[in-house]
């Protein structure tokens, strides 16, 4: 994963964008914006695999989400980690980021930043400010609202929980009042390529012989060592059946 060492340090800071006050507040109404949020799990594994190599004082860690809108529903679809700070005060590496959303743009063009993400089990008074920045580097459509990924890594329920808030504005009458995040309607959606690679990912990960894991059991990754064992064993089973093949050929049998 990228790491802040070598990058560009010009810094957005918290302290130099006043913001209006934050609430939490599920019963509010959003403005125009995504009415759902599809996310690809490559998205998913990516931002599990930013949270395995951060460093060791690091709670949490932040990046931008990529994909596209259409007709209300934002498809996430890659993403990449973004260096932060919250030691003393919010801050985020800005150049960093305009950096990879320019080589991303390069790979595909047709993408934008379409929110953000973070990792914990909780909204913090912090995610005010990183998603005002965000809000700025998204590229979607006209009234589009990005999106605020939140993924508990902690396992606590066996699993990956994931939600998705887009920011509203509460107003008494003409007056702006404060800012609440409210929930978006999120579910998984993967293309056959990767179907395929998940579903051989779980197999691979199977000791061989075992029968279907019960819902919700871990199943242990293979060593190394094992991984090459058991592949070797599948390519010369399946150069056996070759070669019995050849020679049912040479003898006319087929």
């Amino acid at each position: 994963a990228p790491r802040r060492r070598g990058c560009p340090q010009r810094r957005a800071s918290a302290r130099a964008m006043a913001a209006p006050p934050f609430v939490d507040d599920p019963t509010a109404m959003h403005k125009d914006g995504p009415l759902s949020c599809k996310l690809h799990p490559t998205v998913l594994f990516g931002i599990a695999d930013h949270f395995m190599r951060r460093q060791e004082e690091q709670g949490r860690v932040i990046g931008t989400l990529l994909g596209s809108v259409n007709d209300g529903v934002v498809e996430v679809r890659n993403s990449f980690p973004v260096p932060h700070s919250e030691a003393e005060q919010a801050t985020i590496d800005s150049d960093f980021n305009t950096t990879m959303c320019s080589l991303h743009r390069k790979v595909h063009p047709k993408e934008v930043v379409v929110g953000w993400y973070s990792t914990g089990s909780q909204i913090t008074h912090n995610d005010q400010f990183y998603h005002q920045f965000f809000e700025e580097q998204a590229g979607g459509a006209d009234g589009f609202a990005p999106i605020f990924l939140l993924v508990d890594t902690s396992l606590s329920a066996k699993g990956v929980k994931t939600k998705a808030f887009v920011r509203s504005e509460l107003s008494l009458g003409a007056k702006h009042v404060a800012s609440a995040f409210v929930t978006v309607h999120t579910r998984l959606a993967n293309s056959e390529a990767e179907r395929i690679a998940i579903d051989h990912l779980v197999r691979s990960s199977m000791p061989a012989g075992d029968g279907p894991k019960q819902p919700h059991e871990l199943v242990p990754l293979r060593p190394d060592v094992d991984t090459v064992h058991w592949r070797m064993c599948k390519l010369l089973d399946a150069l056996d059946k070759t070669r019995a093949y050849i020679e049912e050929v040479e003898a006319g049998k087929v």
